[in-house]
């Protein structure tokens, strides 16, 4: 799902052929109204962080920044903004950091505090 859709339940309606047989299925899928940006093991390591250059999210999503890494810890650096504060502490492999940005005029910018803002970070955008 892109990180600007909407959640919410999805009805699936799916068909599939081969050859002579034809199948089909329902389902329905519950979008979360979320993204998670997953720090992978070893990241620290080299210091270059999965953050994309810039992202939009819709108002109201929470971001939840997943740390798996054991070389090092992580703290995301945030320039602020209503539901966006600077991680007060490190965090370490296994936990994690969650986050509502809750201001359509503001330009959010995050990056890891521990590792500089030349090995990743973004610009976010809330719609």
């Amino acid at each position: 799902m892109p990180t600007n859709g909407d959640s919410g339940l999805v009805a699936l309606d799916v068909a599939a052929h081969a050859g002579a047989n034809t199948a089909h299925a329902t389902a329905n899928l519950n979008m979360l109204n979320e993204v998670d940006i997953v720090i992978l093991d070893g990241t620290g390591a080299f210091g270059a962080h999965p953050f994309p250059p810039s992202m939009t999210i819709k108002l109201g999503t929470m971001l939840r920044f997943i740390d798996q890494d054991s070389t090092t810890p992580h703290r995301i650096h945030s320039n602020g903004g209503t539901g966006f504060p600077h991680q007060a502490s490190d965090m370490f492999q296994g936990q994690e950091y969650d986050v509502t940005p809750g201001d359509t005029a503001t330009v959010y910018y995050f990056y890891c505090h521990d590792h500089g803002e030349t090995v990743g970070n973004t610009h976010l955008t809330v719609e």
